[in-house]
């Protein structure tokens, strides 16, 4: 049961491993998963759950959108599959966040 007092955060992001924004993600959700009495940790990627797991640490709770995308061969049916469907999402949360634009 979550207590009353903790405040959950969100976070969404392409992948979890990577550049200077990953790297800035990494450093804001584990510092905040260090005070796990004040706060609650969710971070959402459309990568799979198991890509940069072992960057955070373990109360976070990590969900992955889509499968693994190395359970796709580059270039294949199932790659560009893999990679439509992530353009869909990314275009519903743009216009989840732009309501009137959309």
């Amino acid at each position: 049961m979550v207590d009353a007092k903790k405040r959950k955060v969100f976070i969404l992001c392409n992948k979890l491993t990577g550049g200077g924004v990953e790297k800035v993600l990494q450093e804001i959700a584990n510092y905040l998963a260090a005070k796990s009495d004040l706060y609650s940790v969710t971070v959402t990627t459309l990568e799979g759950p198991d890509e940069g797991r072992s960057l955070f640490l373990d109360s976070i709770k990590i969900k992955g959108v889509f499968r693994s995308s190395a359970a796709y061969k580059k270039w294949s049916v199932a790659w560009f599959w893999f990679k439509f469907r992530q353009l869909l999402y990314c275009i519903y949360i743009y216009c989840l966040a732009n309501m009137t634009s959309c």
